[in-house]
């Protein structure tokens, strides 16, 4: 098995978790080990590029992707798996298994098709490389694949594979919003704006939401896949989810303030058109909670924004 490409491999999207840092600095005894499970047969090994919760790697001549994980990789494997079957664009799971790592005693791994000749589409959105044309066609896809996933109803809330009672628990994540009882003032919710988010909140029932759908609650152009000439939408991959809102789903792919208000638009028209039903309360509020969440969307402009959808709202 040729490795010599991990000696070199520098991962230029995350540098990884420590976690994450074990996997990489293991990866040739790790991919050695997973290529007997399967008896993979294979022959060369090219690292892809990846996020700071996992490490990819290309095995030739399988055509298959290695996705190794310092935890089990269930609930992402569920979500293709169920999204395949919604005749979304997704990457098919092929199998999937535990790995022997003597620090890491929860280190998994799942093999997916391999996508040839695609991009990640971010970097052209930050250079501003991402044609107006192109860019809308990619709102109108995602809006079509967004209605697809949410068609399947589940009926109760996931943060990320694990059952909760409801919103509230499965956006609360350490880094972005530790406590929803009590929001501490950030960026530029201080004072009344602050209030008047913490009034929406409570009247619109919005964090006790649990009729949840298919989601995958982090769709933002960073996790999807297009092709390389065309621009064309290939895949959505790197779910953070599986049973969650589908309007926070909608406006975490909007991401208005990044992308376009066009972008958003486009977006919304896809998706009702494709069959997605759209709340316009819990969208705007899904916004309102995108920005709390995100430091880098704590603007003027985006301030502005917010304070038209609190306008609009009248809770």
């Amino acid at each position: 098995m040729d490795l010599s490409s991990l000696q070199y491999h520098t991962d230029t999207l995350e540098p990884g978790t420590p976690e994450v840092a074990l996997l990489r600095r293991d990866a040739a005894s790790l991919l050695v080990q997973l290529d007997h499970k399967e008896n993979l047969q294979t022959e060369k090994v090219l690292p892809l590029k990846a996020g700071m919760w996992n490490a990819l790697f290309h095995l030739e001549p399988a055509g298959l992707v290695a996705k190794l994980s310092p935890y089990s990789n269930q609930f992402e494997t569920n979500f293709l798996r169920v999204a395949e079957k919604q005749q979304v664009k997704v990457p098919r799971v092929i199998s999937e298994g535990a790995l022997e790592h003597p620090d890491l005693p929860g280190a998994a791994y799942f093999l997916m098709t391999y996508i040839p000749e695609c991009i990640n589409p971010y970097p052209l959105l930050v250079s501003g490389k991402l044609a107006g044309k192109v860019r809308l066609q990619l709102a109108d896809d995602l809006g079509s694949e967004l209605a697809k996933l949410h068609r399947h109803h589940l009926g109760y809330i996931t943060h990320f594979g694990q059952p909760v009672k409801s919103w509230k628990e499965a956006i609360t994540h350490p880094l972005f919003s530790p406590n929803w009882d009590e929001i501490v003032p950030k960026g530029f919710y201080q004072g009344e704006l602050l209030k008047k988010f913490q009034h929406i909140l409570q009247e619109s029932g919005y964090l006790d939401f649990t009729d949840g759908s298919l989601c995958h609650t982090d769709l933002s152009l960073n996790n999807v896949l297009v092709h390389e000439n065309s621009l064309e939408l290939q895949a959505i991959i790197d779910p953070a989810g599986f049973a969650g809102m589908p309007m926070f789903d909608l406006a975490y792919t909007a991401m208005p303030w990044e992308i376009g208000f066009d972008f958003m638009d486009r977006l919304i028209n896809s998706y009702q058109r494709q069959g997605g039903k759209l709340d316009p309360v819990y969208f705007k509020i899904s916004l309102m909670v995108i920005a709390y969440q995100h430091v880098r969307f704590h603007t003027a402009a985006v301030k502005a924004a917010i304070l038209e959808v609190i306008h609009e709202i009248c809770l």
